[in-house]
């Protein structure tokens, strides 16, 4: 451990140096390349137990760990990296960080058994995090502070207590009396709202800003037990006299930031400077921007309200961790050469064998869409790589309708001239008339209506035919290509997650699956009319439904009733869906269901051939 945290903290100029140079930069090399190296081998290694053995190592067997502004700098990186992989449970995380922080309050409490603190009546602990290293890392502040509100349930149950006693209580008499029957007390200034009020202070232009608006929110708001009743303290806690200076600093904050939130920063202020009794019976919630959240905040609801999170920002600075780290070290695959030649005479030296062949790569041709054993598990990044695809092929077969209707308006005008290629004219013509044998024929003349050869018409029709080559070369041109590289990425993204998700074990099998479907669905959902009419298109999109759909949809009785229901409502891609439909993994009850609905479908004129076809999958 010693030479653990030499190594962390290597590279830190001596204070003696600070004064003349100035600070280290933050973080520093060392510090910086660990954090990469974090990113970089949470996509090669199961992550879970990669992060969980970090957090380990930094927060145990240390002194002083909670300190130190380079394990918070780690500690942001691991948790940025929990967040978006498991947003919800942090890869239980916060259960490493509750058991340090327990063994440390415990050796404070037994260091204060001494002569010294019988005369002391001061039983509060230092914090998990100071307020000084709370601006180091939001990742890693905001991980701290839930442990550290956690870990005084039963001093916040007395609290709770005596604060619904009576109306009259200020939040100083309610600590006292907390911990006079507590073995351990906060201030005031380290009650919970508080302490996210500073956060959010000091965080506002960091993109996990939401994230801690609700943490602030839920803190303040939500219903708290006492005295065998549910109450709220919001307006207690936000106009305590003593706190005004931190509850205005925070507003400031909150209405000063740059952060795109979607409206929720507007709202939270409403929320928490409203001089409303939101709890009185017949409230009119109404009043607030986005007031479904404080009421979701009210009914106790705690999942994380990721539509306001800008998940994309993360996850392109994992990505940029990741990159950093594979340059710093060389890791992208380069032919090197042996750094000593082969001796004279050995074997490698004499022989004479060909090295593998390497496929040849189109110079112009992309790479084919690349990802990550971590990828697949991240919803959001999947959708996103499909989206640019979907996008090409949709355009391109929306030109494709274009330039068809104007294929038959050419068409059309080319027939048009055929009609008058050959025009009537009327001519006279001498004509002799005679009988057999006649000495004296009698000439006349005769007039005559033949079809004339119109050279103006020909010249048109000629043009016509020039600019329909040219157009359709132009098209094939400018299509061709496009549409070849989009279907292409398109198929070999569907195969790629789900041979990924196939080789996964059953319990990450299973974390995978809500990629596989929302991407099947996707898919369907971009079907219009423009695809069904290029074949390309079509043909490109069953050949990703077929892939994903074996792995993702067949076998598994979740996904039947939703794929019978698609089917029957008159997807004109339902071959691969019929292909996929597996009703013998139903229930009992499923199945009856189901049953009945293609018995009902059959009977009716629209439906009855495609239920018909799955039916005779049963």
């Amino acid at each position: 451990m010693a030479t653990f945290e030499r190594l962390l903290h290597i590279d830190q100029l001596p204070y003696a140096v600070q004064w003349l140079s100035g600070p280290s930069s933050t973080p520093t090399p060392i510090v910086r390349l660990i954090c990469s190296a974090i990113s970089y081998y949470s996509a090669k290694l199961p992550p879970r137990d990669y992060l969980r053995a970090w957090i380990t190592l930094l927060c145990q067997a240390r002194t002083g760990w909670n300190e130190d502004a380079v394990t918070y700098q780690i500690v942001g990186t691991i948790v940025r990296i929990a967040f978006i992989n498991d947003h919800q449970k942090l890869y239980e995380i916060t259960s490493i960080v509750f058991q340090a922080y327990q063994q440390q309050m415990a050796a404070e409490k037994n260091q204060s058994k001494g002569i010294l603190a019988m005369f002391s009546s001061d039983n509060s602990v230092s914090p998990l995090i100071p307020d000084s290293m709370l601006a180091v890392s939001p990742f890693a502040s905001y991980i701290m502070l839930r442990v550290e509100q956690k870990s005084f349930n039963a001093f916040y149950g007395h609290f709770y207590e005596t604060l619904g006693k009576k109306d009259k209580y200020n939040l100083d008499h309610a600590v006292k009396k907390a911990a006079s029957k507590n073995s351990m007390a906060l201030p005031v200034e380290r009650i919970a709202v508080f302490r996210w009020a500073k956060l959010v202070t000091l965080c506002k232009d960091s993109a996990l800003l939401p994230i801690l608006l609700q943490q602030l929110t839920g803190s303040a708001y939500r219903l708290r037990k006492a005295n065998s009743l549910n109450l709220c303290f919001a307006r207690r806690f936000i106009d305590e006299p003593q706190m005004q200076d931190v509850m205005a600093e925070c507003r400031k904050a909150i209405e000063e930031t740059t952060v795109s939130t979607k409206g929720l920063s507007k709202a939270v202020v409403g929320w928490l400077f409203t001089k409303h009794e939101v709890t009185r019976t017949g409230f009119d919630f109404s009043v607030f921007d986005l007031d479904y959240l404080l009421q979701l905040v009210l009914a106790g609801d705690k999942n994380i309200w990721m539509d306001f999170v800008n998940m994309p920002h993360f996850t392109s600075e994992e990505f940029a961790e990741r990159k950093l780290y594979s340059v710093t070290c060389q890791l992208s695959p380069k032919n090197r050469e042996s750094p000593s030649p082969p001796e004279l005479g050995s074997p490698r030296a004499r022989g004479t064998a060909k090295p593998f062949p390497v496929l040849p790569v189109h110079s112009g041709l992309p790479k084919a869409p690349c990802l990550d054993p971590s990828t697949i598990f991240q919803q959001h990044v999947v959708l996103q790589m499909a989206a640019p695809f979907m996008s090409t092929i949709k355009n391109l077969a929306k030109q494709y309708t274009e330039c068809g209707d104007r294929m038959d308006i050419d068409d059309d005008a080319y027939c048009k001239l055929i009609r008058i290629l050959y025009q009537s004219t009327q001519q006279t013509v001498p004509v002799e008339i005679r009988c057999s044998y006649c000495s004296k024929p009698k000439p006349c003349t005769m007039t005559v209506k033949p079809n004339v050869l119109s050279p103006e018409i020909d010249v048109k029709m000629s043009q016509n035919r020039q600019k329909r080559i040219e157009f359709w070369n132009e098209l094939n041109v400018s299509m061709i290509d496009q549409a070849a590289v989009a279907t292409a990425s398109m198929e070999h993204l569907s195969r790629l997650v789900s041979m990924m998700a196939a080789a996964l074990d059953p319990r990450n099998r299973n974390s995978v699956q809500p990629t596989g479907h929302s991407l099947f669905y996707l898919i369907t959902s971009s079907v219009g009319e423009n695809e069904l009419l290029y074949s390309v298109a079509s043909e490109s999109y069953s050949h990703s439904l077929r892939a994903l759909g074996e792995e993702f949809v067949k076998f598994r009785p979740e996904e039947q009733m939703d794929v019978m229901q698609l089917a029957l409502n008159g997807f004109v891609l339902s071959e691969p869906l019929v292909e996929v439909f597996t009703p013998e993994v139903l229930n009992s009850d499923d199945l009856c269901a189901a049953y009945r609905k293609l018995s009902d479908a059959v009977r009716m004129p629209e439906r009855s051939k495609m239920a018909l076809q799955l039916l005779g999958e049963q």
